[in-house]
């Protein structure tokens, strides 16, 4: 696994970290399966080591030792947001969600509050979220958000990367297109 993958992993990961996306035990899947792709770095390892489940005490040390092997700050809201959405785009490439309409406005709409309303892409969703299931949408509002959020470009990593860097705001999505209406 070259540097450049390693650390947009870990950019990915620590931006949905910071957005409060990622539990402990996500942090050792993630970097298990960073081993399982050829990383061999001693901080990366002995995170993967951890036994699960986990808590966020067990993986403080360990995650900081692997942010700061690969130089990965904690992002601003905005660049944190667009990380993930880009994680989230290449979920849904994988994986296409046919439950609901607009998956990836759903998702990155659940965003604005965890990053203090600092994100305009969130607070975008967010706002756009409102009128997903009703026939009142304002001016500007349509599909052409969900297009832009799913043509994101990709992050290039392998599926097994990106899944549990997904997983939980995949989880947050309702299992059938909610009602039509108010």
């Amino acid at each position: 696994m070259e540097r450049a993958e390693k650390r947009t992993v870990v950019a990915v990961a620590r931006a949905a970290d910071s957005l409060g996306m990622i539990r402990a035990g996500d942090w050792v899947e993630i970097a298990t399966q960073m081993v399982g792709h050829g990383a061999d770095d001693g901080p990366i390892v002995d995170l993967a080591i951890l036994s699960k489940p986990t808590s966020r005490w067990s993986t403080e040390l360990p995650v900081a030792a692997v942010c700061e092997l690969l130089d990965i700050a904690e992002p601003a809201p905005e660049e944190a947001t667009l990380l993930v959405a880009r994680a989230l785009a290449d979920d849904l490439r994988a994986r296409p969600e046919p439950a609901v309409a607009a998956p990836m406005v759903r998702m990155i709409a659940r965003l604005a509050a965890a990053c203090d309303y600092d994100s305009a892409l969130a607070n975008e969703c967010s706002y756009a979220e409102e009128f997903l299931d009703c026939d009142c949408l304002p001016k500007g509002i349509g599909p052409g958000l969900e297009l832009r959020l799913e043509g994101l470009p990709t992050l290039g990593l392998p599926d097994a990367l990106v899944r549990p860097l997904a997983s939980t705001a995949r989880a947050s999505l309702a299992a059938s297109q909610p009602h039509h209406g108010h």
